[in-house]
């Protein structure tokens, strides 16, 4: 669809639009998070963002508007509150930037829109005590100019963000040359895709096109394996009625060895972020000089460490011939799964189905030939297949139910083995064996003209209901007394189940089951307390 000038925007389409933002920003936010290397490789810089942009349009919504300059102030007040982390307090002072333009001007024209660009730029570089070229600031500031030298020869507002987003599409690629973490990393900055995902928002919104369904980049995996850092503590909180000024703030911020210090906001109320080691050491300076309020704390180094465990922070991936991931939840699931050479997972499983971009954009970068995804949930089967489709011939799906069935599959894989063979051997080994579940009724409900009570366990055997009980051991028991032929019966338990629990019903399964071969991993898997094959 082509784009649609306009010379004006009325409040509610500039509204329109920043929805729009949120939906693009959203699409990208993972590739966005496994790029993020400045300035702590943390994954979180669109996280941080879109928690921000919701803040802000969340502060507008449904809300009726006098005036563009009361919009944008109300919008860049809710974004102060609800700011997170460096790269979302550095978004929260463009829109305040933005919004003390539109105190002059009374319409969104290309003038004004071009202005509002350029103050966003200047707020947020003032915000920092030492901003840094090739980010999020540069971009912004690249593409401001860009549109005020735009307005200069056309007097639309589509026109004048079309340029601006061509300018920081430039900008975003030099910023992997400015940086030495960016350098070193191979990628351009995250904070700095993050503004330009914003700018296509507002531009996708305004000219009235539909963003698309998969984000711009793939998600990459970096390796930082060499990185021995501690990076402390993001902490954050609000300040009302402070007693001293920002540069004092700063200073005192500093004395205790603070870094990636912002402050921002005004006497009123001051939204504090900061790097610190002993973050309760912020706290108490924050509560020498005003009241302390929305106190955050994030641990920086388990961020890490748990994105090098996700994967999406990993050692350097080579693209085997054969890729294979599993869309599943639960740490002991994967470990098993890791085992099996199966390493790169998708989160997803019931009540959490994973995007088919996302499927296709890891495949991609996991695969050079073909790459194996197993669904591992009947409601996880549908998007994968879309991957599939999208995929021109790369991606082949095995429908497996649960990741106990899709264990019984990986068996067959080898990354250098022929497809065809490894498939067949895949869709073999799924339609022999059974899957069993066993989870608990959330509500009164009647299954097979059995009434069910909220709170009884149920147990299903090829999404079949079979029994139900009040008791936990009883109801494995009775699921296990119900199954007829079978070589090997292997259980995992789920994270409700406490490990001193499990073990117990594993010695009641070994002492009383010994004609059969009944194995019990820890799955780790939400909601099913029990998953199984059977074979």
């Amino acid at each position: 669809m082509a784009s649609k000038e306009k010379a004006s925007v009325a409040i509610k389409e500039l509204e329109s639009a920043f929805n729009v933002a949120e939906e693009w920003l959203t699409t990208n936010k993972e590739s966005i998070n496994s790029i993020n290397v400045y300035p702590v490789p943390d994954g979180d810089t669109a996280t941080n963002m879109l928690l921000t942009l919701k803040a802000a349009i969340k502060e507008v919504k449904e809300e009726q508007y006098k005036s563009i300059s009361e919009f944008t102030e109300k919008l860049a007040h809710g974004a102060l509150l609800g700011a997170r982390g460096n790269s979302g307090v550095i978004l929260s002072q463009m829109l305040k930037g933005f919004s003390d333009s539109f105190k002059q001007h009374k319409d969104v024209t290309a003038e004004s829109m071009a202005l509002g660009l350029e103050s966003a730029a200047k707020k947020a570089y003032s915000a920092l005590a030492n901003p840094a070229e090739g980010t999020m600031l540069s971009v912004l500031r690249d593409a401001a100019k860009s549109a005020v030298d735009q307005i200069k020869i056309s007097t639309s507002v589509t026109d004048t963000l079309k340029i601006s987003i061509e300018q920081a599409e430039e900008s975003v690629e030099k910023t992997k040359e400015q940086l030495p973490e960016l350098v070193e990393a191979g990628v351009v900055d995250a904070g700095a895709i993050g503004v330009l995902v914003i700018l296509e928002g507002l531009y996708f919104g305004l000219s009235e096109i539909a963003p698309p369904d998969l984000p711009k980049f793939e998600v990459a995996h970096l390796n930082f394996e060499h990185s021995e850092d501690d990076f402390g503590f993001c902490t954050e909180f609000l300040i009302k009625n402070a007693q001293i000024n920002k540069n004092q703030i700063e200073e005192k911020l500093e004395s205790v060895e603070g870094q990636s210090i912002i402050v921002v906001g005004d006497e009123n109320i001051m939204h504090i972020h900061v790097h610190m080691e002993i973050p309760d050491n912020a706290i108490a300076i924050g509560k020498e000089i005003g009241a302390v309020e929305n106190i955050k704390i994030e641990n920086m180094q388990e961020q890490h460490e748990e994105l090098k465990k996700k994967g999406a922070i990993d050692k350097k991936i080579e693209p085997q011939k054969i890729g294979i991931i599993a869309v599943l939840q639960g740490d002991g699931f994967k470990d098993i799964y890791r085992e099996l050479g199966v390493m790169h997972f998708i989160d997803g499983g019931q009540g959490a189905n994973p995007a088919a971009g996302d499927m296709l954009t890891l495949a991609k970068a996991i695969a050079q030939e073909h790459c194996i995804i197993l669904a591992n949930n009947k409601n996880v089967i549908a998007a994968a297949q879309q991957a599939a489709d999208l995929s021109d011939e790369l991606i082949k799906v095995i429908p497996s139910t649960s990741p106990a069935i899709g264990i019984v599959a990986a068996l067959e894989y080898d990354p250098d083995g022929e497809l065809e063979e490894m498939l067949d051997g895949m869709n073999n080994s799924i339609v022999s064996a059974h899957s069993l579940e066993i989870t608990t009724a959330v509500k009164d409900v009647t299954i097979d003209n059995q009434d069910i009570k909220a709170g009884q366990y149920i147990a299903m055997l090829d999404n079949k209901l079979i029994t139900t009980s009040d008791k936990l051991l009883q109801i494995i028991i009775l699921a296990l007394d119900s199954i007829n032929e079978s070589d090997l019966i292997t259980l995992y338990y789920g994270d409700m189940i406490e490990q001193e629990e499990a073990k117990a019903i594993d010695n009641y399964i070994q002492e009383n089951y010994k004609e059969i071969d009944i194995e019990l991993h820890n799955g780790g898997q939400p909601l099913y307390h029990i998953l199984g094959s059977i074979e």
